[in-house]
């Protein structure tokens, strides 16, 4: 049995550490044949740190593919405040079409949520399709001039705004 086949099986192992590890070394590997493992493990486990561990292999990867199952979780409201790794983990991968979903959580996220969407945001290689950065912005203004936050929290949406203004759109 090769490595990819033994971190596979422990995968779904039932064993959360092996499962955490095991993810990572999938991540490590760059075999981009763990993507529907790692995006099944994702999205069965309970465990918000087995999930983590998931997101982060997948970020490894950088396959595009990724981003629709991470965008899943992100969207989850199971996961609330337990989000911010799936955010870290589409920094890698070019996410230009999750840039609205990216200002909704930066609106109702804390502050980890919050940087790991500005990273991401940032991470963006190309223009943004005009309609989405268009209603980002809008989604991001009214954030702004909604409920009282936090100074750190204005400061960090105007800076998202700033940079999807700066942005090319197409």
């Amino acid at each position: 049995m090769d490595t990819f086949d033994a971190l596979i099986g422990k995968l779904g192992s039932g064993h959360r550490e092996e499962a955490i590890a095991a993810a990572h070394a999938l991540g490590d590997l760059g075999d981009a044949r763990a993507v529907p493992h790692l995006v099944l493990l994702l999205d069965t486990s309970d465990n918000h740190t087995v999930k983590n561990a998931a997101a982060v292999g997948l970020r490894e990867l950088k396959d595009p593919a990724a981003i629709p199952p991470l965008l899943k979780q992100i969207r989850d409201p199971k996961n609330g405040a337990n989000r911010g790794t799936f955010l870290y983990a589409l920094g890698t991968l070019d996410a230009r079409s999750t840039v609205v979903d990216l200002a909704e959580v930066v609106c109702a996220g804390n502050y980890e949520q919050m940087a790991m969407a500005l990273a991401a945001i940032e991470a963006f290689q190309g223009p943004i399709a005009g309609v989405d950065k268009a209603k980002a912005i809008e989604i991001l203004r009214r954030c702004l001039g909604g409920e009282p936050h936090e100074a750190w929290q204005g400061e960090m949406i105007s800076s998202i705004i700033e940079l999807l203004e700066e942005t090319a759109a197409v």
